[in-house]
């Protein structure tokens, strides 16, 4: 017979009533769904066993934790930090507070690279800024011969890429600490590919205090006062760094595009190329040296 503590225990159908109710006063949240994503996280099942299990009754624990998280998520968290993990073109990452959140978006970045590479397995690949190694481990696993590098400033975030690559048991990725080019060393080869989601947010862009942006490392997001700082250095440093015909690829702004043309058109780039993401913006700019 149920115990009157056990009456009081809140099932997952009422957990989830219960948080889709706090949540749904976010018009930037979708709240059953991200309810359910959190509920999951914490009891360490696919959301699908929510839907098939409503009256089951958590833990005490796991039902104070789950509603830990969901006022966390109310107060702004990005969900993604939350539950330490993020999808990202067919890989799953472990990312914190640390690192930039991958964005689909960006998956056209890897996209780009793949096709390019198609007929070169073994290419020499260098993914600059590489944050959680969301580019550069879905590269790997894409294109598991290929020769990959990847820099980044911040060593947190390079102890959770190798972290990543490490859980996703992928080929070796080679990684430096340093800001940009400055990280690799002297005697490295030049490559035939580089990548990069740089960042290239205006100082003073008032996106900066909206949404999830204002809990991401501001020095994964900021640029300078135009947001084409970084965008600058790569460009005129990459040359020295590219094989002959090798290619530059750099996610941007989607209105910083023209601005990408002139800078590849200045340091003697050509073949010089925007790509649109997935709502039609231009989003990805590939040039050859």
């Amino acid at each position: 017979m149920p115990t009157e503590s056990d009456l009081q225990t809140p099932s997952i159908a009422q957990l989830l009533a219960q948080a889709t109710r706090v949540l749904s006063d976010r018009p930037d949240i979708q709240p059953r769904f991200e309810s359910e994503l959190l509920l999951a996280h914490v009891l360490k099942v696919n959301r699908s066993h929510l839907f098939a299990f409503p009256e089951k009754k958590p833990a005490t624990r796991q039902s104070g934790h789950f509603l830990q998280l969901v006022e966390q998520r109310r107060a702004g968290q990005p969900i993604a930090y939350l539950t330490g993990q993020r999808d990202f073109h067919a890989i799953q990452l472990q990312i914190n507070a640390d690192v930039l959140i991958p964005r689909a978006d960006t998956e056209l970045l890897v996209d780009t690279a793949i096709d390019l590479l198609e007929n070169r397995p073994q290419a020499r690949i260098l993914d600059l800024g590489t944050g959680s190694g969301a580019v550069a481990l879905a590269l790997a696993h894409a294109l598991p011969q290929a020769h990959i590098s990847a820099t980044d400033i911040s060593q947190p975030a390079l102890q959770i890429a190798e972290q990543n690559r490490q859980a996703l048991k992928l080929p070796p990725v080679h990684f430096f600490q340093g800001n940009w080019f400055t990280a690799l060393p002297a005697e490295t080869a030049r490559f035939d590919m580089i990548v990069s989601n740089p960042p290239y947010i205006a100082r003073h862009d008032l996106h900066l205090q909206q949404g999830d942006l204002r809990f991401e490392p501001q020095q994964a997001l900021v640029s300078g006062k135009d947001g084409l700082q970084d965008i600058r250095i790569i460009i005129e440093q990459a040359a020295t760094w590219l094989r002959p015909n090798g290619c530059l690829l750099l996610e941007h702004g989607y209105q910083q595009a023209d601005a990408l043309k002139q800078l590849f058109k200045q340091h003697g780039y050509r073949a010089i190329n925007n790509l649109r993401d997935l709502n039609q913006q231009a989003r990805v700019t590939l040039a050859q040296i």
